[in-house]
Formats: C-alpha cells, sequence, structure tokens
C-alpha cells in the first residue's frame, strides 16, 4: 500500500486568539506646528470620493472658520462640538456603541485637534477643583496634571483599540528650533511622553515655501505651464498676492513617517519615510490599497 503523509498536528491557540482582518485599522496621530494643515488633512478627505460624506470631525473650535462654508454646507464633513477630554471620551463610547450595532457608516473620525481639547480640559479641571483637590482641602497640582493626563491616555485607548473606523488624531507642536526637537503643545508631561506610543502611526507634518519665480516679476510661459502642473496635487496649495493673482509661490507639504532623532514619528510598513501629506492617500497605503 503506498505510504500516506503524516498528517499535520494541529495547531493550539489560546482561546483569546481571535481572527485577525485583512484590513488594518489606522489609528494616526498627525503633529505639527501651527498653521502647517493639520485641518487641511480633512479637508482633503470631504474631497475625495471615497470618504466624502462618510467622516466625522471633533473639534473644540468654531468649525466653520477652520473649513468654510463651502465644505459644510455640502455634507462632505459631519461636525460633532466637544469641549474637553471628558467630552471627547463620551463621543468615542457613542460611537463603539453606534459601530456595535451596525447603525454608525463614518470611515474616518478626526480630531481636530488634541490641543485645543487640552485647553479646555484643564478650564474643566479648574473649574472643579474637587475632581483634584486631597481630601483635606489642599490643592495638588501633581492630581490635577495626573487625572489630565489619566483621561487623555483613556481617550486614544478607546481610539485606537475600541473604535472601529480609523480615528486621526491631530496635536500641535512647537516651531522646530536648531537643536531642539519640537514639542507637543498639550500640557503636563504625560500626554507629551505617551501620545507616539498610544497611536499606531504618528506623522510629523511640515510645509515650506517654493517659489518658481519671484514676486513682481513677469513669468515666461515655461514658468506659468510648471505652475499649472501643481494645481491638482492635494498637498501642494498654489500663493497668490492681495489681488488674487499667482504670484509664483507654492507650499508644499510633507509628513515625516518614522522617528528620525528629530520629531517623534512613528512608522508604518507601508509608509516612507517621506511622504506627500495626503491623508486619503496614506490611508489606503496604510489598507494595502495601493502602493
Amino acid at each position: 500500500m503506498p505510504e500516506t503523509a503524516a498528517k499535520a498536528p494541529t495547531l493550539w491557540l489560546p482561546k483569546r486568539t481571535r481572527a485577525m482582518t485583512v484590513r488594518a485599522k489606522a489609528s494616526i496621530g498627525l503633529i505639527g506646528p501651527s498653521g502647517s494643515g493639520k485641518s487641511h488633512g480633512a479637508r482633503q478627505l470631504a474631497m475625495d470620493p471615497e470618504y466624502a460624506g462618510k467622516v466625522l470631525v471633533a473639534m473644540s473650535e468654531d468649525a466653520t472658520s477652520t473649513y468654510g462654508e463651502d465644505i459644510l454646507s455640502s455634507g462632505a464633513l459631519h461636525i460633532a462640538q466637544i469641549r474637553d477630554a471628558e467630552d471627547a471620551k463620551d463621543l468615542l463610547k457613542e460611537i463603539v456603541e453606534a459601530e456595535k450595532a451596525g447603525k454608525s457608516e463614518f470611515k474616518v473620525i478626526y480630531f481636530d485637534s488634541m490641543s485645543g481639547t487640552g485647553d479646555h480640559e484643564m478650564f474643566r479641571l479648574e473649574r472643579n477643583p474637587e475632581l483634584w483637590i486631597s481630601d483635606e482641602g489642599k490643592k495638588n497640582a501633581y492630581a490635577k496634571f495626573g487625572k489630565f493626563g489619566l483621561i487623555f491616555k483613556e481617550l486614544q485607548v478607546l481610539a485606537r483599540d475600541y473604535v472601529r473606523a480609523d480615528v486621526i488624531l491631530t496635536a500641535t507642536t512647537t516651531f522646530p528650533k536648531p537643536g531642539v526637537p519640537p514639542e507637543l503643545c498639550i500640557d503636563g508631561r504625560m500626554v507629551p511622553e505617551n501620545f507616539t506610543r498610544l497611536t499606531n502611526v504618528t506623522l510629523y507634518l511640515d510645509a515650506k515655501q517654493m517659489r518658481i519665480w519671484s514676486a513682481g516679476e513677469e513669468p515666461s510661459k515655461d514658468q506659468v505651464e510648471q505652475i499649472k502642473s501643481l494645481k491638482d496635487q492635494s498637498h501642494i496649495e498654489i500663493g497668490r498676492d492681495e489681488n488674487g493673482k499667482v504670484d509664483g509661490s507654492y507650499i508644499v507639504r510633507h509628513v515625516t513617517s518614522k522617528y528620525t532623532g528629530e520629531v517623534a514619528a512613528k512608522g508604518h510598513r507601508s509608509l516612507f519615510l517621506r511622504e506627500r501629506a495626503d491623508i486619503p492617500m496614506i490611508l489606503r497605503k496604510i489598507h494595502g490599497e495601493t502602493k
């Protein structure tokens, strides 16, 4: 009789082992100086056919001044008005329950920004000293900042491990100085020290102004064609003068996606060290939908 191959033993798996889905979950920290284009990432999603109408932006400030009436009236972005971190945490819990019930169709939850939410959270603690004053009635700054840090950690864990949609948490950093790494503009030490750790990916955003011709000069035909070629690239913004005329300048935005020793970034296997600051494209790369 022919010999039969020995049957491979079945691999024992602990009860807690679960099958992983092919689609990766993205929990992204998007950090950078004020004005570098963090809010612009939400506009990019709003203008992308795959994401338009399926993005929930949670923010503490006036959305109209940030995104414009054109985007908001179109329904491409939905705004959840939050104030402090406790409010943000409750919003995420509500989203988790809606996802479990099959009610939520949001593909991205976009927090804009954690720095603003942190300001309101510190104000909340100041208004409610019973949350951090000791039993003896003494002020305890250590307890206040501990309370502040713990609620942010819980917020980030909810975003990373429980919400099924992709979550993008933006935060403002100080402007870079020679030899001084940028720091998160969030009070205390606990949040800045743990922000990158509690994300899957942390991207450091920077913007640089470039010029094709000098201000006041008349451009050549080739220069005009050159700046026209930049028009439809979402990580590039064409500069205009006070009369609305193209002035030869443009702003180009990139993200650093890996720790370089200078910025607190955190990489992903699908991202290069430097990527165009195109949030829809970055999400597609993380999900393995594009190279």
